[in-house]
Formats: C-alpha cells, structure tokens, sequence
C-alpha cells in the first residue's frame, strides 16, 4: 500500500497502490467498513498519491499508464467524485513517475511530485500547469521518495527531494524561497505545522 488518507469529515478512507487491488484507489465507507467504489480494474494503470479536497468532493491520484511492452506511457492526475468515483478530469504533462498530490488549501489548485526532483502546480478548473517548479542543481537521475504539501496559508508550497533537500517554494509564480539541505537525510514524509511556521520530516538515512 502506497497511501492511505481519510475525508475532511472521517466518513471515508482512501487507499492507493494496495497489492489486494492491483495497485488502483478504493474508498471504503468508515462506518460500514465495505468498499464503497473502487477505480476500474485495468492491468496497465497504477496510482501511487492520493488526496482529498478540502471540502471533501474530490480525490486526487497520482498514475502512471504503461504500453503493451510495459514501457511507461504517461503520468497523469487523475480527479475522482470522492462520493461516486466517476472519473471528472485527467490532467496529464508531467514529467518523471509522479510520486505524490496536494490540493491547495482553497481546493482551487493541486500540485504534484516526481521522482525527476519536479512540481508542477495545477489550476483545477483549466486543467492546466500554472507554474513549474524546477531546482536546476537536482540531478534527475536521482531515485527515491518525494512529497509536496502546501502550507495552510497556500502561500508556500514545500517539496521533499531525493537528493535529501526541502525546497520551500512560491507555488503561483514558481520561485525558489528556500532550500534546507538534510546531508545523507533523505525525507519520506513532510507535514507544516497548523501555523506554518514549522516544517516537520520524517527521513531515511543513506548508508555510505
């Protein structure tokens, strides 16, 4: 299992990447325990990212579609109804295997992550990338974990990279504010505190 996630509300919990179904997203219903919906079983599709609205309509994914020869395709985001799971949009152009999705927290922006060290920075409603974010001494070739989380203002956009750097960025003009170099620290998991004046990782250390 890749990630699991509740709803705003606790009613509903998304699970991505689970070997029990082929790697797709399922929503369970909380109270009942059943699967409420689960994404279509199709061998050549995997989702790895996963979040929620903050008004709790929409889930996001993060996917990665595969060519007969297995051979990666795309990547691509897709927006599910949290409650249906009907397919509302796909929103496709990234490059690299898309790793992890945040919605803003006025829901009207997601952003994503790739293991290539990229973000991009997504308008909903257009379906378009408003804004790259790219670190031009991050070796892309570098493998490993990458995670994007907004702060709770929206103003900053935080992103862990493989090469064991947090870079903090401006995510609607796409600059760089910050970089917080963690040496052989490789960051997994990042979270802002409420106030957002803290940024918290949780990091595996790269044996020598």
């Amino acid at each position: 299992i890749s990630e699991v996630v509740f709803s705003p509300d606790g009613g509903k919990l998304a699970v991505s990447g689970g070997v029990l179904y082929h790697g797709k997203v399922v929503m369970f219903d909380v109270k009942t325990g059943k699967v409420a919906w689960a994404h279509p079983d199709t061998a050549d599709t995997t989702d790895v990212g996963i979040a929620f609205s903050p008004d709790g309509r929409w889930l996001a994914s993060t996917g990665v579609s595969r060519n007969e020869n297995g051979t990666r395709r795309d990547q691509r985001v897709n927006l599910w109804d949290a409650a249906t799971g009907k397919l509302v949009k796909t929103f496709e152009g990234h490059d690299g295997l898309l790793m992890s999705v945040a919605f803003a927290p006025d829901g009207k922006t997601i952003a994503t992550a790739s293991r290539t060290g990229a973000a991009d920075h997504w308008n909903l409603s257009t379906g378009r990338i408003g804004a790259r974010l790219r670190a031009l001494d991050h070796d892309p070739r570098a493998s490993g974990f990458v995670t994007v989380v907004f702060s709770p203002d929206g103003n900053r956009l935080a992103v862990s990279h493989s090469d064991g750097t947090l870079r903090l960025w401006n995510p609607e003009i796409g600059t760089l504010e910050r970089e917080l170099p963690l040496g052989k620290r490789r960051p997994r998991s990042i979270a802002f505190s409420p106030d957002g004046k803290l940024l918290a990782s949780a990091n595996w250390v790269e044996e020598s």
